[in-house]
């Protein structure tokens, strides 16, 4: 399959907000997973397209060392996140790294019981900061807890 055609859907489709995971059924076995969000990424860094892949709590995707390990295969990569995973507490396989977003198909276990993502899945929402309660205590304490902690270890500059 053409690239400049796989390009120009994903970016149509972005335009017109079709969610990732339709776009991709048409590319699934024409480029894998792995092979259309290295697609998406791509776009997202030649400003092709705006950053789509942001978490519902506000960690960015795109820079986030979880979704750059699994797209890339990189089991190394794996390690230096599993230590900062265990840092915090939170025990987690090698095997189980693979995280393509919280809006994909697949979603990483030890974001499964998110309550962010069921929460702004319930209100229709792509992002917290869309909700009119942004930032709600719960979430502003786990900003506070985890996600700022993370910059520099998980999160790439």
């Amino acid at each position: 399959m053409d690239m400049r055609y796989i390009n120009q859907t994903i970016i149509d489709g972005v335009a017109n907000d079709v969610p990732l995971t339709d776009i991709y059924a048409d590319f699934r076995g024409a480029v894998g997973k792995t092979g259309f969000y290295k697609i998406v990424l791509s776009l997202i860094e030649t400003n092709a397209i705006p950053n789509i892949m942001v978490c519902y709590c506000g960690v960015d995707c795109a820079r986030c060392r979880t979704f750059r390990a699994t797209i890339d295969n990189d089991d190394e990569a794996r390690k230096t996140v599993k230590a900062f995973y265990e840092e915090i507490g939170c025990k987690i396989e090698i095997k189980d790294l693979n995280c393509f977003g919280c809006r994909s198909d697949e979603t990483m276990s030890a974001c499964a019981d998110c309550p962010y993502m069921k929460c702004g899945k319930e209100k229709g929402l792509q992002r917290c900061d869309e909700c009119k309660e942004y930032p709600c205590e719960s979430l502003r304490s786990y900003i506070e807890t985890y996600v700022k902690p993370s910059a520099g270890k998980l999160i790439m500059p």
